[in-house]
């Protein structure tokens, strides 16, 4: 079992790059390693800013961490130096269900029972997720980042 945790500071600047850098790792999981599952665990919002958790499980013996880590800081470097297009499209609450619903994403659906309008989903070279707040225009805008094997997972900082 591998935990994911995602850190951000107050400033409005630094959640709105968070949240632009989240999307593409969050990404990189679903489109690199379609071998692990990955469950939002906790989302907590704390005096110095706010805090993700994310699960993530092995579906079988061949993940490993250290290995896994590399591999998403290249990745996450390859996305931010292609300056991808981050574009927002608004969609009912039915059909951010019925395509999660497509991929199997229960904890994804679940959040949704907390809304109560339409939702904006954001999309980047494919990958689309519903993600609350602003995103940068683009990946190019995001230059730094730090990701750090904390045992039994990793940390990525903003």
């Amino acid at each position: 079992m591998q935990v994911l945790n995602f850190l951000e500071t107050v400033d409005r600047r630094n959640y709105i790059s968070l949240m632009s850098q989240f999307h593409p790792c969050e990404g990189n999981y679903d489109q690199e390693y379609p071998e692990l599952n990955r469950t939002l665990l906790h989302e907590e919002y704390e005096r110095v800013g706010k805090r993700y958790e994310f699960l993530i499980e092995q579906k079988n013996d061949l993940f490993k961490a250290e290995n896994t880590l590399m591999d998403i800081i290249k990745e996450m470097d390859n996305i931010i130096s292609q300056d991808l297009d981050i574009t927002r499209k608004q969609i009912s609450l039915d059909e951010a269900e019925e395509y999660y619903s497509s991929l199997g994403y229960q904890d994804k659906i679940e959040t949704l029972k907390y809304r109560h309008q339409n939702v904006n989903i954001y999309k980047c070279d494919g990958y689309k997720n519903y993600m609350y707040g602003y995103m940068v225009p683009s990946t190019g805008y995001l230059k730094e980042f730090e990701v750090h094997y904390l045992n039994p997972g990793f940390l990525v900082q903003y």
